[in-house]
């Protein structure tokens, strides 16, 4: 793992379509991730050069990707189009108004950008654009290709690696892998009922607990991280709802695969867009170093 060679073309992982039926391949995805990493790099900066090209690119975004999402979805005859339009045009008023942030210097422009873009990640990206590539996929208009394997995780000035989901530490790309199937997939069971299947989700929590997050606390622990106690305590949290989730199975609770999937939504941005990013650098760091102990 992490290299370019080893990624898997595996359609489980993150979107799973990409657009190539009309050349533009990942070229939707992966400029907007491009544009989230530098904007994370930017936050807590007042207004300059490189949030006015932050703007500018979004602004291209918006023209180029998402109006020819919206061609592609007119030509499909998608059922959902008017809703899916709607969250577009909720993206081009939000771009309006950071264009006046940026006119009249509001000094958060950056973290209210990155702040909604975390948002349409989670809500547009990861759960109506899924829905809308599967209808694009069976009428044909796109085909099944490379996974959204953007690095979102940087952790040196060459942030981004487009094409490759990887950031080169084994342990640590077999933890988000193993996430973001879970991500996934219990994405696709929201609103049904307790059955085998979210049992089995539920199972894969557990053993994402006593397996990749073991690890990481103990790559943690190894590497001096000074957020250790802390970020243990966030991981407390994680298995702690993971036994709630076993108990709300146990009763048959109605709601029980939303409120994984709620739980799951907020752990990706407040825990990994967030917290795990703080160690990123100095765990790559310390996996390339002679006193690592532990090779995953």
């Amino acid at each position: 793992m992490g290299t370019k060679d080893n990624i898997q073309n595996d359609s489980n992982l993150v979107l799973g379509y990409s657009i190539s039926s009309i050349e533009i391949t990942d070229k939707k995805q992966e400029t907007f991730m491009s544009i989230f990493n530098d904007v994370s790099s930017l936050q807590n900066e007042k207004n300059n050069g490189k949030l006015q090209s932050i703007v500018e690119r979004l602004d291209e975004y918006a023209l180029n990707e998402l109006s020819t999402e919206e061609k592609l979805m007119q030509a499909a005859g998608y059922k959902n189009f008017e809703s899916h339009l709607s969250h577009h045009k909720l993206f081009y008023s939000r771009l309006k108004q950071f264009k006046l942030e940026y006119k009249y210097n509001n000094p958060f422009l950056a973290n209210n950008i990155l702040h909604f873009l975390k948002k349409w990640l989670v809500s547009h990206i990861l759960q109506e654009d899924r829905t809308c590539r599967e209808i694009l996929f069976e009428k044909g208009l796109i085909q099944k290709a490379q996974i959204f394997h953007n690095n979102l995780f940087p952790y040196s000035d060459s942030r981004v690696e487009l094409g490759n989901y990887n950031i080169g530490i084994e342990l640590i790309d077999r933890q988000q892998e193993v996430f973001m199937s879970i991500f996934n997939d219990i994405s696709k069971l929201q609103n049904q009922k307790v059955n085998g299947e979210i049992q089995s989700i539920i199972i894969r929590l557990e053993n994402f607990c006593s397996n990749e997050l073991k690890k990481e606390e103990e790559l943690l622990s190894l590497a001096g991280f000074k957020n250790y106690e802390e970020h243990i305590e966030q991981h407390k949290l994680f298995i702690s709802r993971v036994n709630h989730f076993k108990v709300e199975y146990d009763y048959n609770h109605a709601f029980l695969a939303s409120n994984i999937l709620h739980f799951l939504k907020k752990w990706l941005i407040t825990h990994i867009f967030n917290k795990d990013k703080e160690f990123r650098e100095l765990a790559f760091e310390y996996n390339n170093s002679p006193n690592n102990i532990i090779r995953a």
